[in-house]
């Protein structure tokens, strides 16, 4: 179960871009700007991420098994895979 929720998340990306280690699985980010921000060991197991902006984030060791993305709407880290992370078409 998500620590945070959607308007929480985005809050404190906005702010310090920080959320490494969060439990954000199950959340529903479609849309969301995450850009740039330190998603790092974060939890997005069955999140939304359709059409969430992903640019410039760190996501590395980041869960992401389940997690239901856009193939040509969510915008990735430049050679991000998320199909190699369990991320799966949605």
């Amino acid at each position: 179960m998500a620590d945070y929720t959607r308007d929480e998340v985005l809050q404190v990306v906005a702010m310090t871009h920080r959320l490494q280690g969060a439990d954000l699985s199950g959340l529903d980010l479609s849309e969301a700007n995450l850009r740039d921000g330190d998603l790092s060991k974060a939890d997005l197991s069955k999140a939304n991420l359709a059409e969430a902006d992903l640019r410039g984030a760190d996501l590395s060791g980041a869960h992401l098994e389940g997690a239901k993305y856009s193939a040509s709407n969510t915008r990735w880290p430049y050679g991000f895979r998320p199909e190699a992370t369990g991320a799966v078409l949605g």
